[in-house]
């Protein structure tokens, strides 16, 4: 006879599907924004070496639009894995914040080798 379904694999599976959903949407954002950086940088890259400062430069440029655009995508997808690792119990490769307490406290001073001379 099977063992009773607690239901607890459904649920995990469905929240990876969720999960990985989620990522392939940052993954596509990241590759289209690191497409179009990539692009444009290089046409600047070009109208640097060819044209000097014979021609004038936008302030207008889409270059911190587009790396803004990838680095939502790639903190995203930082966030999601974060999210698998703890809900696997892993430690994840970021410690915990500082409880308050422990930000209030004065470092602790290392004992000064000359004092111990007098």
């Amino acid at each position: 006879m099977a063992e009773h379904d607690t239901g607890v694999e459904e649920i995990d599976t469905e929240i990876r599907f969720k999960i990985n959903k989620s990522k392939m949407f940052y993954l596509q954002r990241l590759k289209s924004a690191m497409f179009k950086l990539n692009k444009y940088s290089g046409e600047v890259l070009k109208k640097i070496e060819t044209e000097g400062l014979a021609v004038p430069y936008s302030g207008n440029s889409d270059i911190l639009r587009h790396s803004e655009d990838a680095y939502r995508a790639s903190l995203g997808l930082c966030e999601l894995d974060e999210i698998v690792a703890r809900l696997e119990n892993k430690t994840y490769r970021y410690p915990e914040p500082p409880e308050k307490e422990d930000l209030l406290k004065a470092p602790e001073q290392k004992d000064d080798p000359q004092q111990g001379e007098e």
